[in-house]
C-alpha cells in the first residue's frame, strides 16, 4: 500500500465515495452504474469524483481491493 492509499483510507470524502459506490453495486444498478449516478448517490460533483478516483474502473478495482 502506498502512502497515498493509506492517506485516502482515512479521508471522509473517499469513504463517502466508496460507500456510495458500494450501495450502487449492491442495488439494482450493479456494476453498470454511471458516474452521474455515483455523483447523485454520494452528493458530490462528478469533477470531485474524477479527481478523487480517476475513473470508474479504478474505483471498482479499489473497491475490490479494499472491500472485497
Amino acid at each position: 500500500m502506498s502512502y497515498q492509499d493509506s492517506e485516502l483510507e482515512h479521508n471522509p470524502v473517499e469513504a463517502r465515495i466508496l460507500d456510495a459506490a458500494q450501495r450502487l453495486l449492491d442495488g439494482e444498478a450493479g456494476c453498470g452504474f454511471s458516474m452521474d449516478q455515483l455523483a447523485a448517490e454520494s452528493q458530490l460533483s462528478r469533477a470531485t469524483l474524477y479527481r478523487r478516483v480517476g475513473s470508474k474502473d479504478a474505483l471498482l478495482q479499489r473497491l475490490a481491493r479494499e472491500r472485497g
